[in-house]
């Protein structure tokens, strides 16, 4: 069966299915495709943000190159005035004043601009801690979904659990058996070669209270000082 088969057969699976039965059962995905959307609306937001925030960028720089233009006419203005160029003065002055009249438009517009640059920055804030939050919730909630499945499952083979928990002690049971089984084996086999090779008589003698022969330095300086001494040993 093709996907696109399959895809209309749970169509018509859950067409009987009340509707809130359905956004029941599927609320985290909605919620998480809410968080998408909410994001893409986000990203959006953020691309009018840069254009707005680039477009006073550059009305600003238009706005500084034009009020230092203005102030270059005004010392033109002067000048001619001072060479008596009246005719000249005046045309200065005529092109001074649309220069002001143009700059103080574009400053409304950069004013405003400013304005829309801040609540955008304000909006997308709130907005972007919003989202965080929610796709926090989200996650603690699919993890006590994830903790509440598990507990479940675990209780559905509670007894299966109790059994095989029941042969792991068995199983160590039987193993901690063949290792002390192993130990005492072991340890036989080391009385039986000390007692082969006689190794045994002197722990026989200290039992009945019969001191074996001792070998120490003590002996060895006294047997010294007798040969020293000429003495027979």
């Amino acid at each position: 069966m093709s996907l696109w088969n399959k895809f209309n057969t749970l169509v018509r699976a859950t067409a009987n299915v009340p509707v809130e039965k359905l956004v029941e059962e599927n609320s985290m995905k909605i919620f998480q495709q809410e968080i998408r959307d909410a994001e893409r609306v986000v990203s959006g937001a953020k691309q009018q943000l840069a254009t707005v925030m680039a477009q006073y960028k550059q009305l600003s720089a238009h706005n500084e190159l034009l009020h230092q233009h203005i102030l270059r006419r005004e010392q033109q203005t002067l000048a001619a005035m001072e060479k008596g160029e009246q005719g000249l003065a005046e045309e200065l002055a005529q092109l001074i004043a649309d220069d002001e009249m143009v700059l103080k438009e574009q400053q409304q517009q950069q004013a405003y601009l400013l304005k829309q640059k801040n609540q955008l920055k304000g909006e997308l804030r709130i907005a972007v801690r919003a989202i965080q939050n929610h796709q926090r919730q989200l996650d603690v909630a699919r993890a006590n979904q994830s903790a509440q499945h598990a507990i479940g499952g675990l209780r559905g083979h509670s007894a299966g659990l109790s059994v095989s928990l029941k042969e792991l002690d068995s199983s160590l049971a039987s193993i901690q058996q063949q290792n002390r089984r192993r130990w005492d084996c072991q340890q036989a086999l080391i009385e039986i070669d000390a007692e082969l090779d006689g190794g045994d008589l002197d722990q026989r003698l200290i039992n009945v209270g019969i001191k074996g022969t001792e070998h120490h330095g003590a002996a060895v300086l006294e047997r010294l000082e007798k040969q020293r001494r000429g003495e027979s040993s």
